[in-house]
């Protein structure tokens, strides 16, 4: 395994990130096709990092009370914690390389809903360029979680692409009110 991999699987396995078996994985793919998937397996390490680390501000586990207020240990809260500027740079500086890991997250195998999804429509807006049109059409999915969605639409209703568009107009006959409503409203500001 070449050594910038091996450093990256080690940072991987120390914070949590990543399986021995993953690192073997990505060790066999790199020899097998020399550096070519090097850089794709440092990408993904570095996109899923910055994904732990924002979606860590968002758990917390706290002491709390039952139904008859008797104290109880480790109670876990979740709350929406926006990504941070040094988040947003991090992968404003990955760019285009981090498209197709962000758009993993709207494949039909991921976990539909929650945060997860969320996180990488704001990061594929903060990329906002013709390749991350795609991966924000497919956060449109019915099956995804509804302010995942909503902000998907927000992200290609700023991108002047005529493909961008096209999957906004396909929001108007949504099933849920508030999608088609957000997509006329979008639909409305780009023709004035």
């Amino acid at each position: 395994m070449n050594p910038r991999l091996k450093l990256i699987c080690a940072y991987g396995l120390a914070a949590g990130l990543l399986t021995v078996a993953s690192c073997r994985r990505a060790g066999a793919q790199a020899s097998a096709t020399f550096s070519s998937s090097a850089p794709d397996a440092s990408v993904r390490i570095q996109v899923a990092g910055i994904m732990k680390r924002a979606l860590d501000r968002d758990y917390s586990v706290v002491d709390g009370y039952d139904a008859e207020h008797r104290p109880v240990k480790g109670v876990t809260r979740i709350s929406w914690v926006p990504p941070t500027k040094q988040d947003y740079e991090d992968i404003a500086k990955l760019g285009q390389n981090a498209v197709p890991v962000m758009a993993d997250y709207f494949k039909l195998e991921a976990k539909p809903g929650g945060f997860e999804q969320l996180l990488a429509v704001h990061f594929l807006a903060e990329i906002g360029t013709p390749s991350t049109i795609a991966p924000l059409g497919a956060a449109l999915s019915a099956n995804d979680w509804q302010v995942a969605r909503l902000s998907a639409l927000d992200a290609l209703g700023e991108l002047p692409n005529s493909d961008a568009t096209t999957l906004i107009r396909s929001a108007l006959n949504d099933k849920d009110p508030q999608v088609s409503q957000r997509a006329k409203a979008i639909l409305a500001l780009r023709n004035q």
